[in-house]
């Protein structure tokens, strides 16, 4: 009996290796299979043509945001201009435009400045004023703000908007364009209420 025993347990020993071989085998082969697949798909053609992409994007990827606004502002038929402290000044559909951009930081403040002035002295029309640019901050993405010039005493109203600038947009031109007229929207708004006052 002793025997019969240890023969079965020599038997299953055996059997358990077989097992064990014919599943490291399989596993090969699929491994093999899987490879031969992926090789299949990585014709030369489609190796070159992900080497292009990756050159592509890794080459918009290193542009500056201050180099993109300008290029696609050119594009659009923009001639900008650097004011004296570093922003970038440019007509679009004749009117004036600053937009204060950093390298370092993808956001870009683009300004419409004094789209209306006042003097420092009409207190009636500056509350005015102020009541008009809470209005039209509450139904416009883009911000309509006072501050004062102390030289000339006059109150200075712009409207601004920051947005993201970067090259994966698809559609830079129509992107800013929305831009453009988020900010004319606000400013024809607010000189409407104005001419209401």
């Amino acid at each position: 009996m002793e025997v019969t025993i240890i023969i079965v347990s020599l038997l299953l020993v055996f059997l358990a290796i077989k097992i064990f071989d014919d599943q490291k085998s399989l596993r090969e082969e699929k491994v093999a299979s899987y490879n031969a697949f992926i090789d299949s798909l990585s014709t030369k053609k489609t190796k070159e043509q992900l080497t292009e992409t990756n050159m592509e994007t890794n080459i918009e990827m290193t542009i500056k945001t201050r180099e993109l606004l300008i290029k696609n502002l050119k594009e659009m038929g923009c001639e900008t201009k650097e004011t004296p402290n570093g922003n970038i000044g440019f007509l679009y559909q004749g009117v004036y435009f600053v937009a204060m951009v950093e390298d370092e930081i993808y956001p870009v403040m683009l300004y419409l400045p004094q789209c209306y002035v006042l003097s420092s002295y009409d207190i009636e029309e500056f509350s005015n004023i102020r009541k008009i640019v809470n209005e039209v901050n509450k139904n416009f993405y883009a911000t309509v703000y006072y501050d004062v010039n102390s030289e000339s005493e006059e109150i200075l109203v712009h409207i601004k908007m920051l947005f993201y600038f970067i090259p994966q947009i698809p559609d830079l031109h129509g992107y800013l364009s929305a831009i453009f007229r988020c900010l004319f929207d606000a400013d024809r708004s607010f000189q409407q209420a104005i001419a209401r006052e």
